[in-house]
């Protein structure tokens, strides 16, 4: 091959050249460090400003609380009696257990003289000596919301001081409130309690926006480290929040950098080498074609092999593998949250999202190894000199911490997870149509089990697809049919007179097919295939017809989290009610905490301006805090059955129970307690006053022949009684 000679240049325009580049370079490189900074210092204010927003709201949800708590009619009345030791008693039992409960880890209750009458700590009473240290403090807190001037709390109702302090060491949010029905004056008793803001609870509070490694400390954090104030009332800071910053701008400029500085090379050596330009006239149809080719089996968006490329080198590894090479691992990994990037920030910042995991994953992957787009969110990676399967935990790990940091995209941090699926070939044996189904199997299960994780593949999840595949179909042919579909009616007891006042709907299924089967096995494949909205259809419908004629108060039916999400839903459960001829003010919807945070407003709403009621299922194992229950128009909760069953053996248990009934009777709220399966339960449920029983102990749920059977019974017997009456009456006796 002959060689051209390259022109002679002459010396000063080379190093002008070069002096031009080292002083293009350094601008640049400037400009970018400036610029990164500015971001890192944006980022940084953003996640001050919003973790002091939610200290806010955590600071006033704490006070809107105590303030609530300090209008109860019990509370005030007993607070003036103590020491009192029946009313020490009492506030072992009503108020101590309900405190710790809301988050408080110390309370005292303090007299007009600085006493302190009372004190708590966790969720017991505490020795009121053992805060001597403290006393002074506390007193001064009691005597600012004492003053006439003293602003009041986040509700309008009583004076509440909000304030940080340092006790012990430790940083803590103190809240004072006066226990009075009338104005405080300096006599009054105060409610004093004290939230310790340890590392676990500033995590809770920044979960929106967290802080990286967020902990207290006494002075300003230095090195890659910020802090941020805690400023009391009177404006003394009194310590730190330290955190490890997010630094996009540092992380972008490390990015971009390398090709920034490739295309400046270039620059030059096109500069430079123009004489080369006949050289690329003769390769440019060359160039053309391997471009033409590498589209032909690359993805577009992000340059990684498409799904043609990644199926013919899975097919390669498997010859090897067949030949005696290293056992391979396939990897399917998909995006969690990326539907919502598209939605709320636009198909290019999801464009944007997908070259960015492409990068992350290059950087963790080995070159010998394969990362692939096959389409929308969907990645695969394959492994394929697997030396031992201890290998495969560690990438995983690797992969869900590199695509769970956040992403700059358009201005806007974003956080998304990915969910692994992962199928192993040891040997010849496995083809690739098999290894591909396994993954994709795994990925199912992956998801379903909470996402931002990894499964490998295991023969009983094969079992448990073709399970769920052969529940959806009978399922769908049951709701066409009506296939051993049937509705169950479980009744509900007032608690004193042991009447039916009530009844929950039940869905029962004894498929032809199938055989018996329980909710817990097809109601989750109804939620995941959509069948849940006819499902949830049939049942409204059937317990709507059964019950109209029934000498009932309510027929309780539940809802679905997935129902709710559907649009109209509102509409069809009146459109229902109206064609059945049941009247809306007997029906009473039974959701869960997380539908009442997340879904509710305008379709409860609208359901309860109908007449419909609701109540809230499960209460106490979710989010159980007040502000739900005083945002949202709830007219019954239902205590969960581990607290009944609890109620025996544990005094903690009972004291929850006693202060979640206290709780709704003070809202006027309706309480039932559900799964009451002795006697001693159901005493001590009554005793306390809960309005409604419902369990074992009265009636397992029945098909609606055999409860109208028990109605037409119960309605004797309370006929016979009325006549037993009667006649006494009439003879004297």
């Amino acid at each position: 091959m002959s060689t051209i000679p390259a022109p002679r240049m002459q010396v000063a325009p080379i190093y002008a050249l070069i002096a031009l580049f080292v002083g293009a370079v350094g601008a640049i490189a400037g400009t970018g460090r400036w610029a990164a900074d500015r971001a890192d210092d944006s980022v940084q204010e953003r996640q001050t400003k919003l973790f002091s927003a939610g200290m806010e709201a955590f600071r006033t949800g704490l006070a809107a609380d105590l303030e609530r708590f300090a209008t109860l009619d019990e509370v005030v009345a007993t607070a003036a009696r103590l020491p009192n030791p029946d009313a020490a008693t009492w506030f072992d039992v009503r108020v101590t257990p309900l405190l710790g409960a809301f988050g408080y880890d110390r309370f005292f209750v303090v007299e007009g003289s600085g006493r302190i009458l009372y004190a708590g700590e966790g969720n017991s009473r505490a020795d009121p000596s053992l805060f001597a240290a403290n006393a002074e403090a506390v007193e001064a807190q009691a005597a600012s919301v004492r003053r006439p001037e003293a602003p009041a709390g986040p509700g309008g109702v009583r004076p509440v001081l909000v304030d940080y302090a340092v006790t012990d060491g430790r940083p803590i949010v103190t809240f004072a409130v006066p226990l009075s029905f009338a104005a405080p004056d300096a006599t009054t008793p105060v409610l004093v309690t004290e939230a310790f803001l340890d590392d676990y609870m500033l995590a809770d509070i920044g979960h929106s926006q967290p802080l990286e490694d967020a902990r207290f400390t006494p002075a300003p954090e230095t090195g890659e480290r910020a802090s941020i104030p805690l400023v009391d009332n009177a404006g003394q800071t009194i310590g730190y929040v330290g955190f490890v910053p997010f630094t996009p701008g540092a992380d972008v400029l490390r990015t971009v950098t390398p090709p920034i500085t490739l295309a400046l090379l270039l620059g030059v050596a096109l500069a430079v080498g123009l004489f080369l330009r006949w050289r690329r006239a003769s390769g440019r149809a060359m160039r053309s074609e391997a471009k033409a080719q590498h589209l032909a089996f690359h993805d577009v968006l992000t340059g990684l092999p498409n799904r043609a490329l990644f199926n013919d080198r899975l097919e390669q590894g498997l010859a090897r593998l067949r030949g005696g090479g290293h056992p391979l691992a396939l990897l399917y990994l998909d995006l969690d949250r990326f539907k919502a990037v598209n939605d709320t920030l636009g198909h290019s910042a999801g464009d944007g999202l997908m070259r960015e995991v492409a990068a992350r994953l290059r950087a963790i992957v080995k070159e010998t190894d394969t990362i692939a787009r096959l389409g929308g969110d969907e990645f695969a990676v394959l492994y394929t000199e697997l030396g031992a399967t201890a290998e495969l935990p560690l990438l995983c790990a690797r992969i869900g911490e590199a695509i769970g940091r956040p992403f700059l995209l358009a201005g806007n941090e974003v956080f998304v997870g990915v969910s692994i699926g992962v199928a192993i070939a040891m040997d010849g044996s496995v083809g690739r149509d098999d290894i591909v189904r396994r993954a994709d199997i795994a990925l199912y299960r992956a998801k379903s089990e909470g996402r931002n994780t990894y499964r490998v593949f295991e023969p009983e999840m094969d079992h448990s697809i073709q399970e769920k595949r052969a529940i959806e179909q009978a399922l769908r042919q049951a709701l066409q049919g009506g296939d051993g579909l049937e509705v169950h009616f479980q009744p509900l007891y007032a608690s004193r007179e042991h009447r039916i006042v009530g009844v929950e709907a039940l869905m029962r299924w004894n498929s032809t097919v199938l055989g018996p089967m329980p909710p817990s096995r097809f109601i989750p494949v109804a939620e995941e295939t959509g069948l849940i909205h006819q499902l949830g259809e049939f049942v409204l419908r059937a317990a709507c017809r059964a019950a109209v004629a029934w000498p009932i108060e309510t027929l309780a039916v539940n809802v679905s989290p997935i129902q709710f999400r559907m649009a109209g839903f509102a509409q069809r459960v009146l459109a229902i009610v109206e064609e059945t001829g049941f009247e809306p003010r007997r029906l009473e919807l039974e959701i869960t905490e997380s539908v009442l945070v997340e879904h509710a407003s305008a379709a409860l709403q609208e359901l309860r301006a109908a007449g419909i009621r609701v109540a809230l299922d499960d209460f106490g194992t979710g989010y159980s805090s007040l502000k739900y229950l005083g945002q949202y128009a709830v007219d019954k909760i239902k205590i969960d059955k581990s607290f009944v069953d609890s109620v025996a053996a544990h005094q903690d248990a009972r004291a929850i129970v006693i202060a979640m009934v206290d709780l709704a009777r003070a809202m006027g709220i309706r309480v039932t307690a559900e799964g009451v399966e002795t006697a001693e339960q159901s005493a001590f449920l009554a005793s306390i006053g809960c309005d409604q029983l419902q369990g074992y102990l009265f009636a397992k749920a029945m098909p609606a022949s055999q409860l109208e059977v028990l109605l037409l019974r119960e309605m004797a017997q309370r006929m016979a009684a009325v006549g037993d009456g009667d006649a006494a009456r009439a003879t004297g006796t």
